[in-house]
């Protein structure tokens, strides 16, 4: 019989962890506590996610996602996860009763990403002592990916209070599916392995690299130890498939026009079930495939079969959820936000940017390389390698990924730090190996900064600063100072004193408008706001007689406008016309305070915020 594959056994000693997780919602609150007890969230998913729980919580149907007040009148369906909505909605309308609607909205800015934490830290904490207990460093290791946890930018601002959007649930699925794998094993543990990685998909398309990196890896653990890891590879496939089932009646709504690939619908169904039932089958078939080699071509024939049925049932899949944005969208809408872009683009605009972003990753890297290479012969380092290879492809493809890349580097670099302490430790009490000592002393300082976020994040504001003349950070990332002032509650609530109408906005401020006042937006950061995005990039970039009939045509009333935000001035560098000057852009003068003759300044809007109203033809 095959040796059972390792796993770690009940630990003691659980405050460690919680030690970690204290000390990073004690940073997160010193960093985003007040405006998150302001309402003022600089992160527009936050802002709209919230819109959308106040809808269920007057009553909204379920499977009704439009955003009426997003370029009305027929507004914008959004594609998030309404299971998420659904448990703020259940957790602000438990605190109702007892703070108060406003309150209640602040305190589960608070709970709601604290608990993701908690959960996640827990789970970075049990994943690292699994990689530690190869070294007999299971304690060391849960230490030190603790520590890095609570430093670990640019993951931890995901859990920041105010943090309503879905990145959050995501890290704590996919670390959970990596621990799962890790204990395959387990049927328990496969289960929780599937089920997690079913979520996941279900929650965000985003995460399917994810999930085939899982199946992928369930599969080939499977195929190499079929009698250690045969019901857990069983019950991995029967949790991805019913879940996937749960999570398809639970958010595809019964009726929907044409293919969706951006959120849960048939193509994702069908994907689930042939990939949870071709586990199923395998596992089932296990006695009869005898060698692995042949396991292997079944494994791989199930898998080509999965994507060849994805291929036919939704072809327009896959090219990825964006493939449908006009180009001009695609340049002077997706190159503003920071996340959004390539890694060879940022590295070129905002390289200190690029090296904060993913220093910890690419340290992460070089950990779990180094750890398969001394333990080629067991999956857990295989594992945790391949879902950071996975996000590092989306972290080049889009930087957004950096955050899943920081995420799962976490726990091997724990074990890089306990190894290289433990290192310099010995080295230090050997007879007659000072000079040694230096060398591994040295070696345990650069692991030891290159495993914190927060050391990545101070290079690359010198780097940036030093020699790349500043920040070019998308429109979209706001953070602190003179553009976070543009997502004032106080601010945004002023235009409430006039007449309620539809804004031509910003698409940075478009949710924090439908959040903080009873004013409609026409754009929003949203990929399926193509006619309200448009509409702004092409108005925007033009001379301001050429802006009017756009504008007009989207039933505006207002032009509304925040100097202060990069979008701005991205629009009057890219004009329509290449051989325009920036400031005959309408962009250009707005930035400059210089509106065109069918523009009237609005008086009372509270500062940074510029209101002008939209004088028709005829008036």
């Amino acid at each position: 019989m095959r040796a059972p594959l390792p796993h770690s056994r009940p630990t003691p000693r659980p405050g460690v962890w919680v030690i970690g997780w204290l000390a990073a919602c004690l940073v997160l609150s010193a960093w985003f506590g007040a405006a998150a007890v302001r309402l003022d969230l600089s992160d527009p998913d936050s802002s709209l996610r919230l819109v959308a729980v106040r809808d269920l919580l007057a009553g909204r149907n379920w499977f009704d996602p439009v955003q009426e007040r997003l370029f009305p009148p027929d507004g914008v369906a959004m594609h998030w996860a309404r299971w998420i909505d659904g448990a703020l909605a259940v957790l602000i309308g438990l605190l109702q009763p007892v703070l108060g609607p406003s309150r209640a909205e602040v305190a589960a800015g608070f709970i709601w990403p604290f608990g993701l934490l908690a959960a996640f830290t827990r789970l970075t904490w049990l994943a690292a002592r699994e990689i530690g207990d190869m070294d007999g460093l299971r304690v060391e290791a849960g230490i030190a990916a603790t520590l890095a946890t609570a430093t670990a930018f640019p993951v931890l601002e995901k859990f920041g209070p105010g943090g309503f959007d879905h990145h959050g649930v995501q890290a704590v699925l996919v670390m959970a599916a990596v621990l799962g794998l890790m204990r395959l094993d387990r049927w328990r543990w496969g289960a929780a392995a599937g089920g997690a990685l079913a979520a996941a998909m279900g929650t965000a398309a985003e995460s399917l690299p994810f999930a085939a990196v899982g199946a992928a890896a369930a599969g080939l653990i499977w195929a190499a130890r079929p009698d250690a890891a045969g019901k857990g590879f069983f019950a991995f496939g029967a949790a991805f498939a019913l879940t996937t089932i749960v999570f398809f009646l639970l958010l595809a709504p019964p009726t929907s026009a044409g293919p969706v690939c951006d959120a849960m619908s048939p193509a994702f169904l069908g994907l689930g079930l042939a990939a949870g039932g071709g586990a199923m089958a395998l596992a089932v078939a296990g006695s009869r495939l005898a060698t692995f080699p042949l396991r292997l071509v079944a494994g791989a024939a199930v898998g080509v079969i999965t994507l060849l049925g994805l291929g036919f049932l939704a072809p327009e899949c896959l090219s990825g959820g964006y493939a449908a944005l006009p180009a001009d969208l695609k340049t002077n809408w997706m190159a503003q936000i920071a996340e959004s872009r390539s890694a060879a683009t940022l590295a070129h605009e905002d390289p200190g940017l690029l090296l904060a972003l993913g220093g910890v990753a690419l340290t992460g890297l070089a950990a779990a390389a180094a750890f398969v290479r001394k333990t080629s012969r067991d999956p857990r380092g295989w594992i945790l390698l391949g879902f950071l290879v996975a996000a590092l492809g989306v972290f080049v493809w889009q930087v957004r990924g950096a955050f899943f890349a920081t995420a799962l580097a976490l726990p091997v670099l724990g074990w890089a730090i306990a190894r290289a302490r433990r290192d310099w430790r010995e080295a230090r009490g050997a007879a007659g190996g000072s000079g040694r000592a230096v060398g591994r002393a040295a070696v345990f300082a650069l692991v030891l900064a290159g495993s914190l976020g927060a050391v990545w994040s101070a290079v690359g504001v010198q780097v940036q600063t030093r020699f790349a003349g500043g920040s070019n950070g998308g429109a979209v990332a706001a953070g602190t100072g003179p553009v976070a002032a543009c997502y004032s509650g106080a601010a945004i609530a002023s235009l409430d004193g006039l007449p309620t109408g539809l804004m031509f906005n910003p698409f940075a401020i478009g949710p924090a408008v439908l959040l903080h006042s009873r004013q409609s937006a026409v754009a929003g950061p949203y990929h399926r706001n193509v006619a309200g995005l448009t509409a702004v990039v092409t108005a925007m970039r033009s001379t301001p007689e050429a802006a009017r009939p756009v504008i007009e045509q989207t039933g505006a009333d207002y032009v509304l406008v925040c100097p202060p935000l990069p979008e701005g001035r991205w629009f009057a560098r890219h004009p329509v016309d290449p051989a325009m000057r920036p400031e005959d852009t309408l962009a250009g003068g707005l930035q400059a305070g210089k509106a065109p003759a069918w523009l009237t300044p609005v008086e009372g809007v509270a500062a940074p915020l510029r209101v002008y109203r939209i004088i028709r033809a005829g008036e």
